[in-house]
């Protein structure tokens, strides 16, 4: 089964924060899987230097994020 990597984005440099592995059958599951976490960070999906698809982090999050109701943090 292909492995693709999730590139967690800090929100504020746009730099890479962390990588997470996932394993799917083809680049539609990758993105399914990818967009069933409503994440507080922007993900992006890559296989073999391919970039598969960017996913903003779920706008009510980001928002309270913004806001100062949330603490910022290095997890999903």
């Amino acid at each position: 089964m292909p492995c693709y990597q999730l590139y967690l984005m800090d929100p504020h440099s746009g730099h890479i924060d962390r990588i997470d592995q996932l394993y799917a059958g083809d680049d539609v599951e990758a993105i399914s899987l990818a967009r069933q976490t409503k994440r507080k960070v922007p993900v992006e999906v890559w296989r073999d230097g391919r970039k598969i698809v960017r996913i903003d982090a779920a706008p009510g999050v980001w928002a309270r994020y913004q806001a100062g109701d949330l603490t910022p943090s290095r997890t999903d």
